[in-house]
Formats: C-alpha cells, sequence, structure tokens
C-alpha cells in the first residue's frame, strides 16, 4: 500500500547463487518446470504481471530453443497486479479481495519455496 494504491504481489526477489542453480535446475526439468510454465500462465491470464531481473539470454548450459526459456532467462521471479485504489480498499470487503488475490499467488510462492529456497 502507497500513496499510489495497491499493489498485490509474490514471488521470489533475491537469490543465492545456490538457490539460482536450483531454480534454473527445477525449470530445466519436465515435470517441475511444466509445473511452473503452467502457474505462470495462468498468473498472466488472471491479469498479473509476471516480473523479475532477467538475462537477455538463455544462461549457458540451456538450449537457446529449450521450451521454458523464458523462464530460465529469470534470475528473480514474482507476479503482481496494481490495483490502484479500489473501492474496497478501506472497507472489511479488503480482507477478503486480498485475500483472495494470495491464494492465486499461492501456487508461484509454494513453487518457489520448494524448488529454489535455500
Amino acid at each position: 500500500m502507497s500513496a499510489d494504491g495497491l499493489l498485490v504481489g509474490g514471488g521470489y526477489h533475491s537469490h543465492s547463487p545456490a538457490q539460482l542453480v536450483r531454480y534454473r535446475n527445477s525449470v530445466d526439468a519436465s515435470g517441475t518446470g511444466g509445473a511452473l510454465q503452467h502457474i505462470v500462465d495462468a498468473l498472466d491470464r488472471d491479469g498479473f504481471a509476471v516480473e523479475g531481473e532477467k538475462l537477455k539470454t538463455v544462461p549457458r548450459g540451456f538450449p537457446p530453443d529449450h521450451p521454458r526459456a523464458e523462464l530460465l532467462k529469470h534470475k528473480s521471479l514474482s507476479a503482481g497486479m496494481d490495483l490502484g485504489q479500489p473501492a474496497w480498499a478501506a472497507t472489511p470487503e479488503a480482507i477478503g479481495e486480498i485475500g483472495a488475490l494470495w491464494d492465486r499467488l499461492r501456487p508461484l510462492v509454494d513453487w518457489v519455496g520448494r524448488h529454489a529456497a535455500p
């Protein structure tokens, strides 16, 4: 919450070299990487901006035509929705509205916690 309004987001914003290796290996693996692609695609469809610090090219050791090349480029990965100043922000409904958005972000946060955390 800021003077500009409400932003709801989640993901991972900082990393150690070991975390980045775990993240990329998990993105590379078909099961875990496919699951992350599904999560990111769903968030994008739901109106979340999927962002993060990215390389310009696929990191060394991975083919440039990798099916999840865009995810491999990420050094950090988050999703957020800038809501501005919704009418419900100062009402009791805010708890439910924000909670519902966090529930939509939970798969991303859980994936990162499972596959890229220390």
